[in-house]
């Protein structure tokens, strides 16, 4: 059991107006499991002072707890803006009590702003506490309880600040006190990912940044649904267990960027190896750069101007993995014929789809066509593979060369157009993006007897 509220104020009024560390106590502001919050003053400087429940102390020992204040203090004087300031910390000579003094920040909880959060701010918001995240990466330690309850917010929205450091952890232990809690579980299990709440997590830094990750990725879900991850569950505690473990929450919106949608179904992925695959630290950037194929684009439709020349892809459902392969590269193929037909850039198309090795290769073939500016035969190939057994996260590679059509396809060679769930709309919108990407290449390369690959740039 941690801090009820009761014990909390009892605390707060048995040390009001008393000094702890220095540090004059004032008015209880709030609680958490195992602190009590209190306004405090020295010399002038306002802080917020956290005072250790004296039953931690009790029950796991002073030295750990200490450990942690120590990781706290050993941050003071940073200057990420995202990451609520430190000024002291210890134990106090005259009382006992264990501390930590902070920046006092009188905002509201993010908590509080997440069913009417503007969704123009989603991704501003997510750069900030990535920023605050990573940093502490940096500094070799994991936040561990990334959630809305321990992020503040100013009232126009402009910054986010992440709070509660007590929970921090070495990346890299030096000793038993620096480990943390062992197998006792620190956090919340609403905003842990399986692995950390089952500690099955990997002990390492790309461990603990597939943690960081799902849970950046669970703010971006309340922001984006306007309600907390798995809110239609709270008792027992093992439904929200289970939930956690096995139930793959919704994310849609028509209102929010695709990217923002797909980042936040990305970072949920139950398995956490394949959380990394899908997801880097640069995808929670709020104005990522654009896939250059909008200046592709306009290249291509001015040289067809200029006389130099003439639906998503559906989820699988069935579950056999040959099956799921199947309807994986008709939906693609189906995917490349709209944009070629639609697009009204592409000569005539002929596409195709067959197994290859353990994926499903569609082929496009088009050109030469003086018209569209195609002096050669362009050979497109896109490779689609499921990531998971259901087939419910893909990822799809391509490859384009002029000239004659190669007996080998060099996919080793491939670009990664896109790897994240199979039904988000941003797929789409990244085989455009290649497809464009290739005709302009081919345009610019000019005439080729021999196959010639084309130079592509990663989409991801």
């Amino acid at each position: 059991m941690g801090m009820d509220k009761v014990r909390a104020k009892r605390i707060a009024t048995e040390l009001h107006g008393r000094t702890v560390g220095g540090w004059l106590v004032g008015e209880y502001l709030g609680n958490g499991a195992s602190a009590v919050v209190v306004s405090a003053e020295r010399s002038g400087q306002a802080a917020a002072l956290k005072l250790v429940d004296p039953e931690m102390v009790e029950r796991y020992g002073a030295p750990q707890q200490l450990a942690r204040i120590e990781r706290e203090r050993g941050l003071a004087g940073h200057t990420e803006r995202n990451l609520v300031k430190i000024f002291d910390g210890g134990q106090c000579k005259d009382t006992g009590c264990l501390f930590v003094a902070m920046e006092l920040l009188t905002l509201p909880a993010l908590t509080t702003l997440i069913p009417h959060f503007p969704r123009g701010r989603i991704g501003p918001l997510i750069e900030q506490l990535a920023g605050a995240a990573r940093f502490l990466e940096t500094r070799g330690l994991a936040h561990r309880d990334i959630k809305p309850d321990n992020v503040v917010i100013s009232r126009d929205c402009e910054q986010a600040v992440l709070l509660d450091l007590g929970v921090v952890r070495p990346i890299r232990p030096v000793d038993s006190d620096d480990a943390g809690s062992g197998d006792l579980f620190l956090g919340t299990t609403r905003y842990s990912p399986p692995e950390y709440l089952m500690r099955e997590e990997d002990d390492s830094e790309a461990g603990w940044r597939a943690v960081t990750f799902y849970q950046l990725g669970a703010i971006v879900h309340d922001a984006i649904m306007r309600r907390r991850l798995f809110y239609e569950i709270d008792t027992p505690p093992a439904r929200l267990i289970e939930a956690v473990r096995h139930v793959r929450p919704v994310i849609e919106a028509a209102d929010v960027a695709p990217h923002l949608v797909s980042l936040a179904r990305n970072c949920l992925q139950k398995d956490w190896r394949l959380r990394l695959e899908l997801v880097r630290w640069e995808h929670f950037t709020d104005s990522p750069p654009p896939i250059k194929s909008r200046e592709a684009k306009e290249r291509i439709r001015s040289r067809i101007d200029a006389g130099m020349a003439e639906s998503s892809v559906a989820l699988p459902s069935a579950r056999s993995r040959s099956r799921l392969l199947e309807n994986l590269g008709g939906a693609v193929a189906n995917t490349v014929r709209e944009i070629c037909l639609q697009s009204g850039n592409f000569p005539p198309v002929e596409v195709q789809h067959r197994v290859h090795e353990s994926e499903r290769l569609i082929a496009l073939t088009t050109g030469p066509s003086p018209r569209h500016a195609l002096d050669s035969e362009l050979h497109i190939w896109i490779a689609a593979s499921t990531l998971d057994d259901d087939g419910l996260v893909v990822r799809l590679r391509g490859v384009a060369a002029i000239g004659k059509d190669p007996a080998d396809v060099p996919l080793d060679r491939g670009t990664l157009i896109y790897a994240g769930d199979a039904s988000a709309p941003v797929q789409r919108e990244r085989l455009d993006d290649f497809l464009h990407l290739a005709l302009d290449a081919a345009q610019n390369a000019g005439k080729a007897d021999a196959n010639l690959l084309l130079p592509l740039p990663s989409l991801e």
